[in-house]
């Protein structure tokens, strides 16, 4: 009886050790492939991992309802433009979206290439996520509307709540982690 409360006694006190462990391991697994990548692309380290909590809360394996793949969530088109644009003669395989670090790659590509499209704003961020997770065409509609009532904001014509309140989270995560380092 003495044993089976001791270990019972281990157990309660070592599974909160090992869930918590497991947790930071998990969300700091990928650390050195974003850094990697936001150097070669230029962007915010903590606005890439911020974007990838998000998109897979740091699963590898996730798959989104629209055919989105892996960490960064990306569409297989996404991937396929990345891969002309390198210059890449073979055919496309969207399968490996699921490897971490190709996965990532294409996700700092294509946040680039969304924060380039808006450089010349004050703020490029709400657009750029916008863009990555809305699409191109909606975010010149959101813009559209933001010049007609210059009183609004660009979040306030988004009229996707979903999207709004990604953006809103992103950007927010992303400035607590940069102020705070802890993730």
């Amino acid at each position: 009886m003495r044993r089976t409360a001791a270990a019972l006694l281990v157990l309660l006190v070592l599974a909160p050790v090992v869930t918590l462990g497991f947790a930071h391991w998990r969300t700091v697994r990928y650390d050195s492939l974003i850094r990697k990548h936001c150097t070669r692309y230029k962007l915010s380290f903590h606005l890439v991992k911020a974007l990838v909590h998000e998109e897979s809360r740091f699963d590898a394996e996730a798959r989104g309802k629209k055919g989105e793949l892996g960490l960064m969530q990306i569409k297989p088109a996404v991937g396929a433009e990345f891969w002309e644009r390198q210059g890449k003669r073979t055919l496309y395989d969207p399968a490996m979206l699921l490897q971490p670090e190709h996965n990532i790659e294409v996700g700092c590509w294509y946040l680039r290439d969304s924060l380039d499209m808006y450089r010349h704003l004050p703020d490029p961020r709400p657009y750029g996520l916008a863009r990555y997770n809305a699409g191109h065409t909606r975010v010149a509609r959101w813009i559209s509307a933001t010049s007609a009532h210059p009183q609004s904001n660009f979040l306030d014509n988004v009229d996707f709540p979903r999207t709004r309140e990604y953006i809103v989270r992103v950007i927010d995560r992303a400035n607590r982690r940069s102020q705070n380092y802890l993730w």
